[in-house]
């Protein structure tokens, strides 16, 4: 019968029989050109014409013809298959197209059949000749299996052969240098009792060495001289900053970073940790062995839990423009495309959130293989959003001598595991207690509500403080957000302009909402907890908790949007019945920071371990009762009742 799918320029084939072999879903005559028949008909005549037999033109088809649409691209050729009416065990092929493109497509076919006549399986066109013994591989074969002993696998002999092969990889990579610390004469003279008085001076600092082998730990520093008087660049780049002083986490921070340790940072948001470890960065990146020029992608990668922190990293970066260093910001919602450009103009840091990074990794757009320092940005953020399989995605890939730096704010279970699994014999600071706490710059205010009238409540708080001020309100859900963001443009509230900010919206408006906010052009900011961190506004007045955070961690970050930079502000968090599992863990934060606790906030959290107990002594499994209710593990998932 007529091959209909034919382009009409071509000549009348004989006869065509469709070859349908037992695997193929769908008929060859599916798989033939049509639109490029007419270019070759038109473009070039040399064509030619050779027989192979029929039983592999079904193999050359491929499935769902695979394998001819992969030769046809490969060889710009057309190629027609044809049943042999005069003999039925042969197919007639004929290739059109330039002279040089029908011989590699005659080569390529005739290859292709002489390997199904030796091979169970032959390979696709686009796979390389040695590799056809793969296709043997479902046939029993004796191999000799140098991790079996006694018939069992040797799993002893695996680590071992893995470690020998990952030391022989180390030692093929360029070595890294991290040691840049050059203790000052006055700084060395120092005793140990002079030392532990500097410490407690700022903030009541502690170190502890990880590995339990009780290492000398760099002495503390007091000023920027103490540690950058080598680098001028670096110290006139800070001193042009307008910064005075390094902060208590900054003169510990340094000089063990810069004497090559891993280091794990504890401290409130907003206390210097981004410059602690960006300073180090730029000297580790400028005084490699390698030149920069001649690296294969970045030198340093910091992971930041949102894109808001990690645009505040990138514009510290933009901001020091040290030895005219690269940086490139990338985070998901932003322009993937500009990213991928920043990425191959060429930088040597990249700041981003864990999941665009990984997707451009397996994109083959960016390599970390040559990170030599990693930083994981506010880390207990990071866990509580879910990103702990991308990290570990990512730092797989990365080389095992880097030098890796942890900060975080708190320090749970979670984030000490990932210290041991990610971190080499690392140094921990911690500013101030290892318990959670509150910024000491902030007057904690807490009224007990209820839900219906929390609107009316922030109307006249809107009247009570001065209008001068800039106020940032939390709430729990992003429809309560764009609630009180109509609220304040009717003017149902107060006369006042507002911005707000929340992961429903898009990338740009978050942007602009942030830069008004932060140069003053609206006073009053909106917003769910993705701003509870990375939100760097250093005069924000008041903050105020409309609806309380899920866990009291996040009151912590949230209230730690004020007292900023040595300044001082007011929290006011508005606490429902719906709040009673967070009522004693608020407690113990108000009481460690010698604020005033409400009666009734005391009477709530007595009633609420009374009620735990009563259930717990009627045997009830009161496991949906503690995650309603019981924030203090960071549990705490029950929506308070809300007509917004």
């Amino acid at each position: 019968m007529p091959d209909s799918d034919w382009d009409e320029g071509y000549e009348q084939a004989p006869t065509v029989t469709q070859i349908t072999p037992p695997f193929r879903a769908q008929p060859r005559d599916e798989y033939r050109q049509t639109s490029r028949a007419s270019r070759y008909d038109n473009e070039a005549s040399n064509s030619k014409t050779f027989q192979i037999e029929s039983k592999y033109v079904g193999k050359i088809i491929g499935k769902g013809g695979a394998n001819i649409k992969e030769l046809r691209y490969q060889t710009n050729t057309n190629i027609l298959i044809q049943d042999n009416v005069a003999d039925p065990n042969m197919a007639q092929i004929t290739i059109k197209g330039a002279m040089d493109d029908i011989a590699s497509a005659h080569a390529k076919i005739m290859s292709f059949a002489q390997e199904m006549q030796t091979q169970n399986r032959p390979r696709r066109f686009t796979e390389s000749r040695d590799r056809s013994s793969e296709y043997d591989s479902s046939r029993p074969r004796e191999r000799e299996n140098k991790y079996l002993k006694n018939g069992k696998i040797d799993w002893g002999m695996i680590a071992k052969s893995s470690k020998e092969k990952e030391e022989e990889i180390m030692r093929s990579l360029p070595p890294i240098q991290k040691i840049f610390y050059q203790e000052m004469s006055h700084i060395a003279e120092l005793s140990e009792e002079d030392v532990e008085h500097i410490r407690i001076s700022k903030n009541a600092i502690s170190v502890r060495d990880m590995t339990n082998a009780n290492r000398p730990v760099p002495k503390i520093v007091s000023s920027f001289s103490d540690v950058f008087s080598p680098f001028p660049e670096i110290l006139e780049s800070i001193n042009s900053a307008g910064f005075s002083e390094p902060s208590p986490i900054q003169c510990q921070a340094w000089p063990i970073i810069m004497s090559g340790h891993d280091l794990i940072g504890i401290a409130q948001t907003g206390t210097g940790k981004t410059l602690a470890f960006l300073m180090p960065a730029l000297l580790h990146i400028e005084h490699q062995p390698v030149p920069r020029h001649q690296r294969s992608g970045p030198t340093c990668l910091i992971l930041s839990p949102t894109r808001e922190l990690a645009q505040q990293i990138h514009e510290e970066v933009l901001k020091f423009n040290y030895r005219n260093i690269k940086s490139v910001c990338v985070y998901g919602g932003g322009s993937r495309s500009d990213q991928i450009g920043y990425i191959e103009d060429g930088a040597e840091i990249v700041i981003a959130t864990p999941g665009r990074l990984n997707d451009l990794i397996d994109s083959g757009v960016l390599s970390v293989t040559n990170v030599t320092f990693l930083v994981l940005d506010e880390a207990d953020r990071m866990l509580d959003l879910g990103f702990e399989p991308d990290i570990r995605k990512v730092i797989i890939l990365i080389r095992k001598d880097r030098q890796t730096i942890m900060t975080s704010a708190t320090w749970p279970p979670g984030v000490s595991r990932m210290a041991n699994t990610y971190l080499t014999d690392p140094f921990q600071i911690n500013v101030g207690s290892l318990n959670l706490t509150a910024c000491k710059n902030v007057e904690q205010r807490v009224e007990m509500i209820s839900q219906e009238d929390k609107l009316e409540r922030l109307k006249s708080l809107m009247v009570e403080y001065p209008s001068d001020y800039k106020i940032l309100i939390f709430v729990g859900r992003k429809i309560t957000a764009d609630y009180l963001a109509v609220e304040f443009t009717t003017n149902r509230i107060c006369e006042e302009q507002v911005q707000c900010i929340h992961g429903g919206r898009e990338q740009c408006d978050r942007e602009r909402a942030l830069s008004q906010f932060k140069t003053g052009e609206v006073r009053i900011l909106i917003a769910t907890d993705v701003a509870s961190r990375g939100l760097d506004v250093s005069d924000i007045n008041l903050v105020i908790n409309y609806d309380f955070p899920k866990n009291i961690e996040e009151y912590v970050h949230r209230i730690g949007r004020t007292g900023r930079a040595g300044k001082f502000g007011t929290s006011l968090s508005f606490f429902t019945r719906e709040n009673w599992g967070s009522a004693q863990p608020l407690i113990d934060i108000l009481t460690e920071s010698n604020q005033v606790v409400p009666d009734e906030l005391v009477m709530m959290a007595r009633r609420f371990k009374e009620k735990r107990a009563e259930r717990d002594a009627q045997g009830f499994r009161n496991d949906n009762f503690n995650r309603r209710n019981d924030s203090s593990q960071g549990e705490y998932r029950h929506r308070p009742r809300s007509r917004y």
